[in-house]
């Protein structure tokens, strides 16, 4: 069953996560940046081995944001010369035991960087101990706030999208457009970090517009059924729903089927999170009434870029985070979208 949450709950979260925001010398973060930003360098040094890399992701979704991460981070790879030798694990983002098993397989390869999605606490446990331990070289994809229980033995890189200004963004738009007195309702996936950190961001601008708080807010584990069921509800619930905030992009193209189906695809906006090609689609057919889109690719190099600033002995240079930049798409400006894709897709498009 998907879980139902009283809204006033909701709301009195807004203040439990710390913003802890880790910086290095600005110079050194400027550069990162701009490796990240520009055409590859190629790495001139000698290697006796190829650099043992493993990936363990949630990729298992509509979402095309962990296809492309891996597409961009391994085309860059090859374009800095570097020889590598690549595991990947795959999963659903509810399969935590999975997860749990496929990073114990995942240290027993002694890989030299493990690039791993922390969504789950579990994980995060876990990982804490390999953190201490400090091998393997850890990068976690798809999180911009540093783990504050890590300080003393932080990950080499966060990489990806801030979660929480994706979701202002969002936020900003849709009370723009419905008013601050609009009735909505949330939808979420898991009930982890992501979920925790976009709902937030959400929450941010709704109180800060004095708007009301949601009608209803679900968890629904990312799974289509649940994530239907979770949108008939509220249509069958409340005679009067302007928007349906949805947290991922399963989310959208689920409830989008949900509103269809139910003859109110026209009554009540929803809107994408990340901006794939599937909520591009959806976006330009009417389907969607706003998405935050990603530069995707961007945290895919950064991972490659970090390897390579590790072997050419420039660790202390990589900043511990990369927050990659987002665009908002509407309908106002739709004719943006194709200049955008070849940003966003600029190694993943291509393969």
């Amino acid at each position: 069953m998907y879980r139902r949450l009283p809204a006033i709950k909701t709301m009195l979260m807004l203040m439990l996560l710390c913003n802890l925001r880790c910086t290095v010398h600005a110079a050194d973060a400027l550069a990162f940046s701009q490796s990240v930003a520009t055409a590859p360098v190629t790495f001139q040094g000698g290697l006796h081995r190829p650099v043992k890399i493993v990936t363990i992701y949630p990729d298992q979704q509509a979402s095309s944001y962990w296809r492309r991460n891996l597409v961009s981070m391994t085309a860059r790879l090859e374009e800095l010369n570097i020889r590598y030798k690549w595991t990947h694990f795959s999963s659903q983002a509810h399969q935590t035991r999975l997860q749990e098993q496929q990073l114990a397989k995942a240290l027993q390869l002694k890989p030299d960087f493990l690039v791993i999605n922390i969504d789950s606490s579990r994980i995060r446990k876990l990982l804490g101990r390999v953190l201490y331990r400090g091998t393997p070289k850890i990068i976690v994809p798809n999180q911009t706030i540093p783990n504050t229980q890590w300080q003393d033995y932080p990950p080499l890189l966060y990489t990806g999208f801030d979660h929480e200004e994706g979701s202002r963004m969002l936020a900003t738009h849709l009370f723009d457009t419905y008013g601050n007195d609009a009735r909505y309702a949330i939808i979420c996936g898991t009930n982890g970090q992501v979920s925790q950190l976009r709902t937030q961001g959400f929450h941010q601008i709704a109180i800060d517009r004095q708007a009301p708080p949601p009608l209803v807010e679900f968890f629904t584990d990312q799974t289509p059924d649940k994530i239907y069921r979770a949108a008939s509800d509220i249509v069958n619930s409340y005679n009067q729903v302007d928007f349906i905030f949805c947290t991922t992009t399963d989310i959208a193209l689920n409830t989008s089927r949900a509103l269809k189906d139910l003859g109110r695809k026209d009554a009540i906006a929803i809107n994408g999170w990340g901006g794939g090609e599937k909520e591009l689609e959806a976006l330009q057919q009417g389907d969607l009434a706003a998405t935050v889109m990603r530069m995707n690719d961007d945290s895919g190099v950064s991972i490659a870029e970090a390897v390579k600033f590790v072997l050419e002995d420039r660790q202390q240079q990589i900043p511990r985070l990369f927050c990659g930049t987002m665009k908002l798409l509407s309908a106002a400006n739709l004719c943006q979208i194709e200049d955008l894709r070849k940003q966003a897709f600029r190694y993943s498009e291509a393969q």
